[in-house]
Parts: C-alpha cells; sequence; structure tokens
C-alpha cells in the first residue's frame, strides 16, 4: 500500500476478518449483547461483513484518492464522541482521523465500549504504530477538535461544551422511503432491509414512507409478516405493545400485522415499533413535504433509485467510505484543521 496513513484502516480491516472467521467469536458477541441488547448477533455479523468489505487496500486507496487525501502538516487531536445506537456507528469517523493523520481521542457510548476497542487492540497487534494514533477517554478535556454524535439533546450540551472548539455536531435525523405505485411485490421487498436493520435505530434506517393516494399501506407491513427475529426480541416488542395499546386506548387508526404498527402521520421520525406513512396527491405535493422536512432527512430510498438523490431500497445501512453523516464531508473539514476557525 502507497499511503503510510492507510495502513491502520486495513489493520482494523483484517482484525474485522480474522473475528469473522474466529471461532471464539460467539462468546464475543455474548459479551457484547450482554451490554447491549439491541446489538443482536445478526446485527453484529452485518456491520462486521459491510466493514470487512470495505476495508480493503482497493477501496481504501480509492478513498484516498477520491478526496485527494494529504497527511496534514498540522497534527491535531481530534475527540470523536461515539454514539451507541448501532454497531460500529463511529467506525467511519475514527477512520477519516487516521488517514489524515491526526490523532484521535475516542469515548465510546456507555453501552457500546467492546467491540471497537477489541478490534483496534487487535488492529495494533499486526500494526503497532496505532497505538500513537489513538486515546481512549472519559472525558474530552485536551481534544484541539471535536466529532460529537448524539441526539438533539445531547448536541445541545455538546454544543456549549465544545462551542469553542473547532466541531462537528450531529443530531437526530431520520430516513425516508418514496413509492411510486408502479412498484411490483417484488421491486418492493429490498424495502424490508432499509426497515428493521437494527431494529430501525440507525438514521439511516427508513422511519416514513410517502405513498401515493391511492396506494395501499398494508403492502408495506406485509413486508414484516414473517419477521419473527424482531418479536421474539423483549426490547422491540416491549415497544411495540406500548404504542398497540396506546392506539387501541385512543382509538387512533392503524395497521399492524403485530410485528410493526403503522400510522398515517406528518412526522419524519417513527417511534420504535413503528413506521410512519403520509400520502402525496401528484409530484409536487411530494416535492414540497420532502422540503419541509429539510435536513432532518439523512437518507431517502426509492425502488432502483427512481427518485433523484435517492438510493436502491435495500442499501440505506449499506453506506460507502465516501458516504458522509449529514451531508458533511470529514476529510475535507479535517484536511481544514490548520484553520482553527473553521467549524461546522
Amino acid at each position: 500500500m502507497q499511503h503510510p496513513t492507510l495502513l491502520g484502516a486495513l489493520a482494523l480491516g483484517d482484525a474485522i476478518r480474522d473475528l469473522l472467521q474466529n471461532p471464539e467469536r460467539d462468546a464475543l458477541y455474548s459479551r457484547i449483547g450482554h451490554q447491549n441488547a439491541w446489538f443482536t448477533t445478526e446485527n453484529l455479523e452485518h456491520a462486521l461483513s459491510h466493514w470487512a468489505s470495505l476495508l480493503q487496500e482497493a477501496p481504501l486507496i480509492a478513498w484516498w484518492e477520491a478526496e485527494s487525501i494529504v497527511k496534514t502538516p498540522v497534527l491535531k487531536k481530534i475527540g470523536i464522541v461515539m454514539a451507541g445506537n448501532i454497531p460500529l456507528v463511529g467506525l467511519h469517523d475514527l477512520l477519516a482521523v487516521w488517514i489524515t493523520g491526526h490523532h484521535a481521542v475516542v469515548k465510546c457510548a456507555s453501552n457500546d465500549d467492546i467491540l471497537l476497542p477489541y478490534l483496534v487492540k487487535k488492529a495494533t497487534e499486526k500494526q503497532p504504530s496505532l497505538t500513537e494514533n489513538i486515546t481512549w477517554a472519559e472525558k474530552l478535556t485536551d481534544a484541539d477538535a471535536v466529532i460529537a454524535t448524539g441526539s438533539d439533546n445531547t448536541a445541545r450540551y455538546f454544543k456549549q461544551y465544545f462551542g469553542h472548539l473547532p466541531h462537528i455536531i450531529r443530531k437526530n435525523r431520520n430516513s425516508l422511503a418514496i413509492i411510486s405505485g408502479f412498484e411490483s411485490d417484488e421491486a418492493l421487498a429490498p424495502l424490508k432491509e432499509d426497515l428493521i436493520r437494527y431494529f430501525g435505530l440507525g438514521c439511516r434506517s427508513v422511519s416514513h414512507v410517502l405513498i401515493p393516494e391511492d396506494f395501499d399501506p398494508t403492502r408495506i407491513i406485509k413486508l414484516l409478516d414473517n419477521e419473527l427475529s424482531l418479536v421474539h426480541h423483549h426490547k422491540y416488542f416491549n415497544n411495540f405493545e406500548y404504542h398497540y395499546a396506546i392506539h387501541l386506548l385512543n382509538r387512533t387508526p392503524h395497521y399492524t400485522n403485530n410485528v410493526v404498527l403503522m400510522t398515517e402521520s406528518d412526522s419524519l421520525a417513527s417511534p420504535l415499533g413503528m413506521l410512519h406513512y403520509s400520502r402525496y396527491s401528484t409530484r409536487a405535493s411530494l416535492d414540497e413535504k420532502i422540503k419541509a422536512w429539510g435536513d432532518q432527512i439523512q437518507v431517502t430510498v426509492s425502488a432502483d433509485s427512481w427518485f433523484p438523490g435517492s438510493i436502491p431500497f435495500g442499501t440505506s445501512q449499506q453506506p460507502g467510505l465516501t458516504t458522509y453523516a449529514d451531508g458533511v464531508n470529514t476529510i475535507s473539514w479535517l484536511l481544514g484543521l490548520q484553520d482553527t476557525s473553521h467549524q461546522s
């Protein structure tokens, strides 16, 4: 590999691939699942397999060349406050810091501090110099700049605490599916992945479906009819039952297959165990709805990407290396940190 700062990312990829082949991985998955019940074996394997495919020489070099990355002449300590909603959710930020030559000061989420430290430890066994590029921290007291991801509430705290530093602060976002009405059942089928991967807890998880006036909403929930892994998960099913009971008590119109609750709403975000939908009559009304949500939208999916700017059904949880959360290019931001007034 021609670029020394990519060696850490490649070593991390090797560590992930080794774990996926390790017969003792179930013991690690069990520890992780005990700490965070949302991190099931299926979802851990999905996240690990996705990163294993990305952290290889060809994709990493393509990323490097696409972003015209050069090692920054001014080494800075970049604090990374990681969320804990889905497995390895903060890994892209760590990689961006490493390949731009900065030092990562990482604060893991309290319910997700096993997997990433394990992988980094394994990577440093192959690439010992990585120990010079990362520090694990409970508090970010000496960072020169900060990347922090959390909810709308924590974002206010982050802004207050880190506002004097160059920063990227991410808040709540949700993702959207758009139905044209011409999709066959076969064309709709991949949407299931966007709806339920990681129990819908990711910002790239679809929480709202826009449908034409004459579209039958039950075609969407039928996609999840056989998803017993959801109803057998106690935390998910408790959320579903709670919202179902509230809807019954309030006599709120809804559809359900006893796996998910689907209600009509103008809200982009939907509670866990629920899915919102709304209708549009014309392309103009569709565009108006999307415009109203503005930067609340993380990703839009549609069948074969027919809607401009969308990605295909089934791919929302498969971001590439050049896919940046909230549309903020982390690499460009990190390379620009010689100018300490640069903030997001």
